[in-house]
């Protein structure tokens, strides 16, 4: 009798991606989650996370992301909305 053995491999992957900004605006006041956050761009957010701007634009009318609800902004991602882990690529990307 043949004795068969058999190897797996699993294989973790981690990836940490740091945003540095120059615009000087610093944090602001989030209505929606009641804390002090940093916000992006569209455009920003599409180029880190490398979707396309109508899979932003998707995922905030599907409210998994949302825009800064402050007196101070207009458009831009509130950051504490992200979990980079549940945004789905694009397809095709």
């Amino acid at each position: 009798m043949k004795i068969q053995s058999r190897t797996e491999i699993k294989i973790e992957k981690h990836e940490i991606r740091t945003v540095r900004m120059n615009s000087g605006g610093g944090p602001i006041y989030c209505r929606t989650c009641g804390e002090q956050t940093v916000t992006l761009t569209l455009d920003q957010l599409a180029s880190f996370l490398k979707v396309s701007l109508p899979e932003i634009c998707r995922q905030i009318d599907a409210s998994e992301i949302h825009l800064a609800d402050s007196d101070r902004t207009l458009g831009l991602i509130c950051s504490r909305s992200l979990k980079t882990e549940e945004i789905p690529e694009a397809p095709g990307e």
